[in-house]
């Protein structure tokens, strides 16, 4: 509030309470002395609900004061006049207290009254809701103990009236050094301000889900700034989500932790079976899963045979494929071995020896030819047996006859010779036969057998003609 120049004419205070109580006579005319009013508080701001003491402080009273006169005002709904007090109290003293001013007289009588500490008296306010207000000095009128009056200037005062619920901790910025490899520190700075005009003091947490939680204690005066610094141990790579709180504001950032390359195999294109000799080319496919790029050494082996490597180097969530050579040997079931630094994948490769493939056809092909005439000649031979049954029935009844006749044709013809060949024998008595004995011998000889194989040959016409 601007100042307030007052001239007090103490023909004013004559008027009232000097002449009333004192019977102040004129002044002597001495040269006007400058006294500066104003009102102060140690005490700031004013709270709602609460009540703040304002000091009347007259500078430069140099001879004294005899009668003063003050009204004091408030404007708005933000705060009211409680109560005055003046510390020493003087002869005559009138107060007159109101919501929204405040009237104040009094005289010293004939002894001269000096303020100690220059301070005339205390004016209580109450705040009553937010806002600001005008504590302003509407007037002031001093004069010394010789009724000399003084020339006034009188400086009123703004009042802040504050919820002490509303005072709080705002984080101006929130700050954290992302990305950060995994494994390495990460560090949050907060600058945070108190804008409000009372001193605050909160508890302040940085939360990083899936790391960490951390607190730091924090007071701030009115309208005062500072920053706080955080470290944090990372862990595995990820994306994380840090959350700064005062408890009066939050804010929220990303935080990457960057995951170390890491290759794995998605994918290996090879031959299953290979002739012995011929070398095997594997296609492998691997894919870098960390965040960084990096190299891995890539290896394909093929146990007692041999191996093939090389340096695959891969951008970061990339995919790349890999051809490997390695010449095989004798033939077997091998093992084909891919490895990474971080994964590993195995196939089953058939090693087969020149040719061995046509001759395995060639041996199934004869087998099933084998099977085939096999079940022919099977199904011929049960049709062949069912005709020959009964012709070989007809042939037994029919060589049953015969053989009757035969038995009897033989025995005959055995009893001829017999008696032939008997007589000749009793009638040889010497040592050898006679010509005439072989003959008759050899004669006998051919009958029989030609009348044998008469007897077959009509058989054998016989079975033709059934």
């Amino acid at each position: 509030m601007g100042e307030n120049h007052f001239h007090i004419d103490r023909r004013t205070l004559v008027g009232g309470l000097g002449v009333a109580l004192f019977g102040l006579s004129v002044g002597t005319g001495r040269a006007e002395s400058s006294v500066e009013v104003r009102v102060m508080s140690e005490t700031e701001p004013l709270l709602t609900g609460k009540r703040v003491a304002y000091e009347i402080v007259l500078d430069d009273v140099t001879d004294g004061i005899g009668a003063f006169a003050f009204e004091f005002s408030l404007d708005g709904n933000a705060a009211k006049f409680d109560d005055i007090e003046i510390d020493d109290e003087p002869q005559f003293l009138e107060t007159t207290v109101e919501d929204d001013s405040l009237q104040l007289e009094g005289a010293t009588g004939a002894e001269e009254y000096q303020p100690e500490g220059n301070t005339l008296g205390t004016v209580w306010v109450n705040g009553l809701q937010e806002g600001e207000t005008e504590l302003g000095i509407e007037q002031a009128e001093i004069s010394d103990s010789d009724n000399e009056h003084y020339t006034v200037d009188a400086e009123g005062v703004s009042v802040e009236v504050v919820d002490p619920d509303s005072a709080t901790m705002d984080i101006e910025q929130f700050d954290i050094d992302t990305p950060v490899e995994a494994g390495e520190q990460l560090t949050a700075t907060l600058d945070l301000s108190n804008p409000s005009p009372l001193s605050v003091e909160r508890t302040v947490t940085v939360d990083i889900d899936g790391i960490d939680e951390q607190e730091v204690s924090v007071a701030l005066d009115q309208e005062e700034t500072t920053t706080e610094t955080i470290a944090f141990s990372t862990g595995d790579g990820g994306t994380y989500t840090a959350t700064a709180d005062t408890g009066d504001e939050d804010t929220s950032k990303e935080v990457r932790v960057l995951r170390p390359p890491s290759f794995t195999i998605d994918d290996i294109d090879v031959e299953k079976t290979i002739d012995a000799g011929e070398t095997l080319s594997p296609a492998v496919t691997v894919k870098n899963a960390g965040d960084q790029s990096g190299t891995t050494t890539l290896t394909a082996t093929i146990d007692g045979i041999g191996s093939d490597e090389t340096n695959a180097e891969i951008a970061e969530g990339e995919s790349t494929e890999f051809s490997l050579s390695i010449p095989t040997g004798d033939g077997g079931i091998y093992a084909l071995v891919v490895e990474t630094n971080d994964d590993e994948d195995v196939r089953e490769i058939a090693v087969q020896d020149s040719g061995e493939d046509e001759s395995e056809q060639d041996e199934q092909s004869s087998q099933t030819d084998r099977l085939e005439d096999e079940d022919e000649q099977t199904d011929a031979g049960d049709d062949d047996e069912s005709v020959n049954g009964e012709e070989q029935t007809a042939d037994d009844d029919q060589e049953d006859d015969h053989s009757g006749e035969q038995t009897a044709d033989e025995t005959a013809n055995e009893s001829a010779i017999n008696e032939s060949t008997g007589d000749e024998l009793a009638d040889d008595s010497g040592p050898g036969f006679t010509i005439p004995v072989a003959l008759a011998s050899a004669g006998g000889l051919g009958y029989v057998l030609s009348r044998f194989t008469k007897t077959t040959d009509e058989s054998v016409t016989g079975d033709s003609q059934h």
